[in-house]
């Protein structure tokens, strides 16, 4: 919540027309428990009744009105109207889904439920939804699938594999299936099973990155070095925090390349400190009461 408090501040400093990001700071102001810098904040981004006739679709969508923010929004073409426009859309489908969630009880609406807590990181709650979703409609394909892979975002990697292993075999090119049973695999340690899964998704769909590393992880934990360096070098840029030079350093000390191995290892010592310092300065970041007009 603090760094979501710093890029809105940030953001306010460049774009200062943007009031709506006055309302945001202050619903964070709420959660931590600040009610009256969050009433602050809000008058701050008050608009006048002559603002709000040029900017419509903005000030509807902060009383509430949803639908005709939308309308004043598909009224204009220029990219606040398209944000505004967005925005009400989202709000009036959320509406819809509470609608929806207050019907009789039905495949369709666990189905939404399920939705919803993964979207908001309940994982174990959109396990239990989707559970009650196949009581109503038991084998469906789609929500198996889903179920499969909440358990993975749940790191329950056994159940994951469980779950969508019957799928896999009934539709074995799937990259998404191939994806997350090859991970769980790979997470549980299962490498000789993992690796023909994570080839399979490789050859599937060799532009996609996580699969190709996820083989190098693979073919390093088996031994096969040669293998495993290519895949893992190929994504080294993206090593944020030292563990992709470790691993690559690792596969190279097991062919015996002890001077790249150590060039490597120099190398993840300073991404490991440079990440070190980045999670010290978030963790400095507070949230500060309104700036004074």
């Amino acid at each position: 919540m603090t760094d979501a408090f710093v890029l809105y501040r940030a953001t306010l400093e460049r774009l200062p027309s943007m009031v709506s990001i006055h309302d945001s700071v202050a619903r964070i102001y709420e959660k931590t428990g600040h009610a009256a810098w969050a009433a602050r904040e809000r008058a701050t981004g008050t608009l006048s009744p002559a603002d709000c006739a040029k900017r419509t679709a903005l000030c509807e969508f902060r009383a509430g009105r949803y639908r005709t923010a939308l309308t004043a929004a598909q009224a204009q073409p220029d990219a606040e109207s398209r944000y505004w426009r967005a925005r009400a859309a989202n709000e009036l489908a959320l509406a819809a889904f509470k609608h929806l969630d207050g019907l009789a009880d039905s495949a369709e609406r666990r189905s939404v439920r399920a939705t919803r807590a993964r979207a908001e990181e309940r994982y174990t709650d959109a396990v239990a939804e989707l559970k009650a979703a196949l009581t109503f409609a038991p084998g469906d394909p789609a929500l198996i699938d889903e179920l499969g892979a909440v358990f993975y975002l749940a790191r329950d990697f056994e159940q994951a594999v469980a779950t969508l292993s019957p799928l896999l075999q009934a539709h074995p090119e799937e990259a998404r299936l191939l994806k997350v049973v090859g991970y769980s695999l790979l997470q549980l340690r299962r490498v000789e099973e993992a690796l023909p899964i994570l080839q399979r998704a490789v050859e599937r769909d060799p532009t996609d990155a996580g699969p190709r590393l996820a083989l190098g992880r693979a073919y390093l934990q088996n031994g096969e070095f040669a293998a495993a360096i290519p895949l893992i070098e190929a994504q080294l840029a993206g090593d944020q925090d030292g563990s992709l030079h470790v691993q690559l350093a690792r596969a190279y000390t097991g062919l015996g390349r002890r001077d790249k191995a150590a060039a490597l290892l120099v190398r993840s010592q300073e991404l490991q400190r440079a990440a070190d310092e980045r999670n010290a300065a978030a963790a400095k970041r507070t949230i500060t009461p309104p700036r004074r007009n």
